[in-house]
């Protein structure tokens, strides 16, 4: 059970029925949580190209619960080869997500890419610009609805830290700004940070923390930590 500070409710976790042919389910939601998305390894990939082809699909939030999975096939690029860990959607229609994968020496390299929505038509995808993709592992991304910041889980700093949650403020010429840490109240030296999102109603930031005991374990704090480091790097220019 997760405790809601907010309204001091207590929910539930319920487990939603997913067809059990569709394995390493990474359930994703846009918006409103009108849909959520989740990943799904192809049972007809090639078992030689790893990591295996993946599928996306949608299930539909109706009345009476959730409707059928439907697969989508248009919304991001997926490839043999490459991973897709997370969706983040915006109220102006773009799409952030990362792709992953081993490169020609075997390591994993992970990237934030994008697609614009221009006059109501996804466009192509794009490696989004910028400081943000420095480094080797970029990854998990969230972004504002209003895409005035992005956070990423990345291990830029190469200081044997397996990722650290760090926020990019959009500048005035619409550029990203450069990535800065969001300090030891998220991250830590001997953990990996990752999946990081806000609340709904912008109060909330939570992320997931991996540790060998739980795999993952889920924490929150205020989002007035990103409102006091969107005013330390306009103090900083």
């Amino acid at each position: 059970m997760i405790r809601f500070p907010a309204n001091d409710r207590l929910f539930v976790r319920k487990r939603l029925c997913f067809n059990t042919t569709q394995p390493a389910l990474r359930d994703r939601y846009d918006k409103i949580a009108r849909h959520l998305y989740y990943f799904a390894t192809d049972p007809n990939a090639d078992p030689n190209i790893r990591p295996r082809q993946q599928l996306l699909w949608r299930m539909e939030r109706k009345a009476e619960g959730w409707g059928p999975s439907k697969r989508v096939d248009d919304l991001v690029p997926l490839r043999p080869g490459k991973v897709i860990m997370r969706l983040a959607f915006t109220t102006s229609g773009n799409i952030y997500f990362d792709m992953g994968g081993p490169d020609e020496k075997g390591q994993w390299k992970w990237e934030v890419w994008w697609r614009p929505m221009k006059e109501g038509k996804l466009q192509a995808a794009e490696r989004v610009p910028g400081p943000v993709n420095a480094g080797d592992i970029n990854w998990t991304p969230f972004v504002a609805p209003d895409e005035s910041y992005l956070i990423v889980s990345s291990s830029r700093m190469n200081n044997g830290d397996s990722g650290d949650h760090y926020i990019s403020f959009r500048q005035a010429d619409g550029s990203w700004g450069d990535p800065v840490s969001m300090g030891s109240t998220v991250n830590t030296s001997e953990y990996q940070e990752r999946f990081p999102a806000v609340s709904p109603d912008g109060k909330y930031f939570f992320f997931a923390r991996s540790v060998p005991e739980t795999y993952s374990d889920v924490y929150w704090v205020s989002t007035k930590l990103i409102e006091e480091l969107r005013a330390e790097a306009s103090s900083a220019k």
